[in-house]
């Protein structure tokens, strides 16, 4: 068992996807990351190569060999990488993103907590089981 084996899934590491690979996943697994096209990556790479051929094999070698194999099931859904890819390119407004999503949850539970306690509650949950 290797280390990357022991370890938990981190869905703001950088993989390698060897599901959707051409070569290794280097150039699938660095889209998956930055939420870029694959052809956009995979042809930046193919035009670095043709200017700068020994620079380009080289590190795409090291990432091959560095990168470890991306998990099977790293996300639950697309939304799940949707979210994780926008931690990895813009984390500030991610953090934005939540913190207005956890504002709008605590008006919605605060306006909630203002109906059950008010003092007509019970009593209009008394008129509605007469009722039924």
């Amino acid at each position: 068992m290797s280390f990357h084996e022991m370890v938990p899934p981190d869905p703001k590491r950088l993989y390698r996807n060897c599901e959707d690979r051409m070569l290794a996943g280097v150039c699938a697994g660095l889209s998956d990351y930055l939420g870029w096209d694959r052809t956009l990556v995979r042809g930046a790479f193919v035009l670095g190569t043709i200017f700068f051929a020994p620079f380009f094999i080289m590190s795409y070698v090291i990432m091959w060999m560095i990168m470890p194999k991306r998990p099977k099931m790293l996300f639950r859904d697309q939304g799940e990488k949707t979210f994780w890819q926008s931690v990895n390119t813009r984390p500030g407004g991610t953090v934005g993103d939540l913190a207005r999503k956890f504002r709008d949850l605590d008006t919605r539970l605060a306006g909630m907590e203002r109906r059950v306690t008010t003092p007509n509650f019970d009593l209009e949950r008394e008129f509605k089981n007469l009722g039924a």
